[in-house]
Order: structure tokens, then sequence, then C-alpha cells
């Protein structure tokens, strides 16, 4: 019950310091990690949902494999966001749950504080190229491409019997480039995806934007 509270809190806390609006600057990136399997995750989906629903943020869902083996296979899991969670995890501590916020690619969260952090440069993409601005330091840009909203009739495992419908689970992620602390453009092509820009070693995300 702590968790789904989270979740419900974590969706209240985006809602009290974003206003409503699907474009301009992302405030933050919200990724949750998640699986069909698990029977407390359908509240955190609900809530990404939520987010996602009311703007300002990029939202992700990243689809764990672990829980394949209970019973159902995820129809969107993946081995890479099972090792995107482990180097969270191995970097700032916390062990390997489902459901699981992490925010702006700190510890996981579900508070206010978190929510409420603006991410210090700026990225926009149009026609198809990602525009970085000027900043500090170095970091890795990525495109994280997603799933349209879809529907899952779930028919084993503990979440059997339900049908949920699933926003923004990642499908693929691939590096486009390094950011050296001065502004750039970078291909970025278009569709479902964000472009991220991350610390190395996937650390603090300080810049993100939909496509």
């Amino acid at each position: 019950m702590r968790i789904i509270a989270a979740a419900m809190i974590f969706a209240t806390a985006c809602f009290a310091f974003t206003p409503a609006r699907a474009e301009g600057p992302a405030k933050g990136v919200v990724e949750l990690f998640t699986s069909q399997g698990c029977a407390y995750c359908p509240p955190a989906d609900a809530a990404l949902g939520e987010v996602i629903t009311h703007g300002g943020f990029v939202a992700l869902a990243w689809h764990v494999d672990y829980w394949d083996q209970g019973g159902w296979k995820d129809t969107f899991s993946s081995h890479a966001a099972t090792e995107r969670q482990q180097r969270y995890a191995s970097r700032v501590g916390g062990g390997i749950y489902t459901p699981e916020f992490v925010m702006n690619g700190g510890s996981g969260s579900a508070g206010a504080s978190a929510a409420s952090s603006i991410l210090p440069v700026s990225v926009s993409v149009s026609d198809g190229k990602a525009k970085i601005g000027a900043g500090d330091g170095d970091a890795d840009v990525f495109l994280v491409s997603f799933f349209a909203p879809t529907k899952v009739a779930i028919a084993r495992g503990e979440n059997a019997g339900h049908e949920i419908t699933y926003r923004h689970a990642v499908s693929g992620m691939r590096k486009l480039g390094t950011w050296n602390g001065e502004a750039m453009t970078l291909p970025a092509g278009g569709g479902n995806c964000a472009v991220i820009l991350q610390r190395p070693d996937q650390g603090e995300i300080i810049g993100a934007a939909l496509c």
C-alpha cells in the first residue's frame, strides 16, 4: 500500500507545480519502472498517465523483464529496462523493485521537491532536429522512443483478467551524441519519442524534450 500511495502522491505533486500544457520546455523527466505482471503496478501506471495528460514533464515507462517468469510475459518488457533500473540502484541505492519512480535521473521519489525541480539545460525538438542550449559539464544525448497508448488484456499472472492502457512504454533508446557544454544541434527524427540529456554513466538528467 505504501508504494501505491507514493504513486498517487507523486502525480499530485507534479500537478501542484505544473500548469496544464502539452508544449514548452520540460520541467523534469519522470521514469517509471513497471511490469504488467506486478499487482502493485497498475496504480503507478495510471499515475504516470495522469502526468502525461497534465503535461510539462517527459514521462517514460520502462517495462522490466524480471516479472516475465511469473506467468505473464509483459508485452513491452526488455532487458535494457532492467539494466537501466539496476544501474540506477547501483548509483543511488534503494534496491530493485516495482513500481519505482525516478525523477531526473536521481533517487526514487514521490515528493513535491523532486517534482518541482527544473532542468537546467534547454532542449527542444522540431523538424527532426534536437537543439541543445549551452551549460556546464558533459552529458550524453539520447533519443528514447516509446509506443503509442496501447490497451492490453492480461490473461495470466497477478493482473490476470484486467485490461490496462499503457502510455509511453519505452520501445528503444539510442545515443545521438555527446554534449560538452556548448550549444549544439543533432538529428533526432520524430514520432513518439523524447530527447534526454544525461550526465555520463547514467547520472543526473539535465535537459529533455518530447519530439
